[in-house]
């Protein structure tokens, strides 16, 4: 158990912006009953704030007070201005996007939720440097922990600035799944942290191919907003989607002559899969 991924985004968005913060470190110490770690953060060696913290285990799932939930993915939004465009950044700050202007899923920025919403904030305490800031950091990551809760976050507030980190969405949700097939899809769910996406990010191309299933998405509005990350293609270390042998998830994997069926078929068949009793 660790917290090296918010320690990597703290970084990701302290270069994305390129601000010079210091190194950050989060050090467990203490136990909270029911589930979750006591941390001390540390900036460039010297305490800043005491946070209680969740922390996903080997199941993929968070627990506090005797509860558990998941966190969904989420594609990091980071953002900068080209043209009349907010075009969608990568990783090495490059544009990941295709020629076609849908989504490189070889270059995006991938993390849990809950772990962005909490590098986020402290990036935004740091920033400013004032006590007051980084009681308020305490106050908000307090505030979530062990609760369904939904977040917003936007910066810079500054309307003149060309790079943006923004997204809106649920931050934890109860793990209570009816049956195997959500379990896995409540796991490795990766959401746009947007309420709208346009049609050419929503559209899949050939770098969705192992890494995330190509059909289970939903039938509604939200069609290619949520998707399923294959098992093996998260990587913590590099904050990525890598490629893996797989092509489906473990819904679609079960849906019969799927070589015979078309798409609104599939994604019908996955979604009532996880619906059924057990």
């Amino acid at each position: 158990m660790d917290f090296s991924e918010i320690e990597r985004l703290f970084h990701m968005i302290s270069e994305f912006f390129q601000e010079d913060l210091g190194e950050v470190e989060i050090e467990p110490v203490g136990d909270i009953k029911g589930g979750g770690k006591i941390c001390k953060i540390f900036l460039d060696e010297v305490e800043r704030a005491l946070v209680p913290l969740m922390y996903r285990n080997e199941e993929g799932v968070y627990k506090a007070f005797d509860k558990e939930f998941v966190s969904p993915f989420v594609i990091v939004p980071f953002t900068e201005k080209k043209g009349n465009r907010n075009v969608l950044i990568g990783r090495n700050f490059e544009p990941a996007e295709t020629d076609e202007r849908s989504i490189d899923f070889s270059k995006i920025i991938v993390a849990p939720m809950y772990y962005l919403y909490v590098a986020a904030e402290l990036f935004r305490a740091a920033r400013s440097g004032r006590k007051k800031s980084f009681e308020i950091f305490e106050m908000k990551v307090s505030k979530v922990f062990g609760k369904e809760s939904s977040v917003f976050f936007s910066h810079p507030k500054s309307r003149s600035s060309k790079r943006k980190l923004f997204f809106k969405g649920k931050l934890l949700e109860k793990f209570d799944p009816l049956n195997p097939f959500e379990e896995y899809f409540m796991k490795n769910k990766l959401v746009f942290p947007w309420e709208k996406v346009s049609e050419e990010y929503r559209l899949p191309n050939e770098t969705h191919i192992g890494r995330v299933d190509l059909y289970e998405t939903p039938e509604s509005e939200k069609i290619g907003m949520i998707l399923t990350i294959l098992e093996g293609s998260y990587d913590p270390e590099s904050l990525s989607l890598k490629e893996t042998d797989k092509v489906t998830g473990k819904s679609t994997s079960f849906i019969p002559f799927i070589r015979h069926s078309d798409g609104a078929r599939i994604e019908m068949g996955s979604k009532n899969l996880k619906q059924v009793l057990v």
